[in-house]
């Protein structure tokens, strides 16, 4: 996870009849998330002739992952500039995988599942109050969710 937080603020006072405040902000956010995550369930060189009358194998992958990140800037000036920017990103690669490799079975029944499950959230904010010339603010949220079973 990386965290960027930048905040930048400047005020002058002008020598001009009436005087003058200059407020300037700038602020970001970003955070980034990978998760590569494998659940396997197997039988691999065995071999099962009798006494078994079922055998069950179950993968079951249920990961969570989540990315937040949020920005802000507040100009209350004559004169301001307000800008503001988020950036959040998770990218999930999920395996479950059940398999029978080299091995002899003689059983009564197979029951073989492989489950993917689990939630995924990202989530940005980005906020740029000024009460002067101008504001400006920013987000974006990207999930990338690959899964294989």
């Amino acid at each position: 996870m990386t965290f960027l937080f930048l905040t930048v603020y400047s005020n002058s006072q002008t020598t001009s009849i009436g005087g003058g405040v200059y407020g300037f902000g700038l602020s970001g956010d970003s955070s980034i998330n990978k998760l590569y995550d494998s659940t396997n369930a197997y039988i691999d060189d065995s071999t099962f002739n009798e006494g078994a009358q079922k055998v069950k194998l179950l993968a079951k992958n249920s990961s969570n992952i989540g990315a937040y990140s949020g920005a802000g800037v507040f100009n209350f000036s004559k004169k301001s500039v307000g800008l503001a920017g988020s950036y959040a990103k998770n990218y999930f690669d999920n395996q479950a995988k059940t398999y029978i490799e080299n091995s002899t079975l003689q059983v009564g029944a197979l029951d073989m599942k492989a489950q993917n499950s689990g939630k995924i959230l990202a989530l940005s904010g980005s906020g740029s109050i000024s009460s002067g010339i101008a504001s400006l603010a920013g987000s974006v949220s990207i999930n990338e969710v690959q899964t294989i079973q």
